[in-house]
């Protein structure tokens, strides 16, 4: 092995640049798209938000509520825990059939009449049982009947709708319907008070629907009431507590991101540098490595590994007797001495790696280093005094001088 080996590094940078080719270009591909992505939404077409304005407001609320009122007073050893006229707030988790079955309740609303002029319903509010037949959770059949204990009052700026009834009613309803149809069909309650406010706002009508709603679920000694308050403005208007507004949408143009830009600029060139160094690599490397470059490069990587394996001796006269074999590699010749419990004899004179196992010497030669690999063309680091180096050489420095007439 007379020949001087190249720098490992030159080898091992054509070698990963041969793997990594087309990993590293697609890299750079994706690089320059993202850059340009960058580049058109923060500089060329930043785009444009929408963002809600408040045109006009005014004062409005709204509530629904209900009270179980007790029948007469009930006594539990001689001490009154419910007295006659009371009225059990909304929200328990059940009430007691035997202290009251009457339910009373009201859908109010209150205006400004300053800023929501000309304040009125625009139609009769509505109070009804609605009885919905279910099979299997189908929906059969859903009837409305209206109950007749309520009164409305309309002022200026505020409305109130007050309205009674009694489970028990209900209860009886429900039987019916029942009975109807052989009791088939679940039946459901449901107590509906709904209307549709007006008004001027921003100088034009506007209407908000109100509906309030008690699921009504009776047992043999108790019943479960569960409302519900829903505020439904017309399109355009909206309702937050306490006040109702008119919103528009706008248009703005986002201002540009000269940041995302930069950045965008840089991804670019960096991928498009590393597609150009990447193509000069590939051009200029003789891609890929040769076979005598993979076979040094699988030798100089074996001898790193299993180098504590390895022991520098010179073989004695006797050990270059005896019978030969070769080992393709020098990882097969270590794995030979390992199996047999033997050591790998480096011989510095004949650079050769020897077990010697029962009279046979097993021997791994290593292969010819490859010439210095040219890297990026005339970029390349050749070994000093080499013939692809770019200094001349002593024979041609010789030749000029003694062509050189003032010599």
């Amino acid at each position: 092995m007379s020949e001087e080996a190249p720098p490992m590094w030159k080898l091992r940078m054509k070698s990963v640049i041969d793997q990594w080719f087309l990993p590293i270009v697609v890299i750079c591909l994706l690089l320059v798209a993202a850059g340009g992505f960058l580049v058109y939404t923060g500089v060329a077409d930043p785009g444009e938000s929408e963002e809600q304005e408040v045109v006009a407001s005014a004062q409005y609320d709204s509530s629904f509520d209900y009270s179980v009122v007790v029948d007469e007073d009930v006594e539990i050893e001689g001490e009154t825990v419910f007295r006659a006229g009371e009225r059990q707030p909304s929200g328990q988790s059940f009430y007691l059939r035997d202290v009251g079955t009457t339910v009373e309740g009201s859908l109010d609303i209150n205006t400004d009449a300053n800023e929501f002029e000309n304040f009125s319903l625009a139609q009769d509010p509505e109070v009804v049982v609605s009885l919905e037949g279910t099979s299997d959770g189908q929906q059969i059949w859903d009837v409305k009947s209206e109950i007749e204990d309520h009164t409305t009052e309309v002022g200026d700026d505020e409305a109130s709708i007050e309205f009674e009834f009694d489970v028990t009613d209900i209860e009886d309803r429900i039987s019916d319907a029942e009975g109807a149809v052989g009791g088939a069909v679940d039946v459901e309650a449901e107590v509906l008070v709904s209307t549709t406010v007006a008004g001027s706002l921003d100088g034009e009508e506007r209407f908000v629907e109100e509906t309030g709603s008690i699921d009504v679920d009776i047992g043999t000694t108790t019943f479960e009431l569960d409302a519900d308050h829903e505020v439904s403005p017309e399109p355009g208007v909206t309702a937050n507590p306490g006040q109702i507004q008119i919103v528009e949408l706008t248009t703005t143009t986002e201002s540009p991101s000269y940041i995302q830009g930069m950045l965008g600029v840089l991804l670019i060139v960096g991928g498009l540098g590393g597609i150009g160094i990447a193509g000069i690599s590939f051009r200029t490397m003789d891609l890929p490595p040769s076979k005598e470059e993979q076979s040094w490069l699988e030798y100089q990587s074996d001898r790193d590994e299993f180098d504590e394996w390895i022991t520098q001796i010179e073989l004695s006269e006797t050990d270059r007797e005896h019978p030969t074999a070769e080992a393709e590699t020098l990882a097969d010749l270590v794995d030979f001495a390992i199996d047999t419990n033997n050591s790998v004899m480096y011989d510095p004179a004949d650079e050769t790696y020897s077990v010697v196992h029962d009279e046979t010497r097993y021997v791994f030669t290593p292969p010819e280093p490859p010439e210095d690999p040219a890297l990026f063309g005339q970029f390349a680091v050749s070994a000093p005094g080499s013939e692809n180096g770019d200094s001349e050489s002593e024979e041609e420095v010789e030749s000029k001088s003694s062509e050189d007439p003032g010599s």
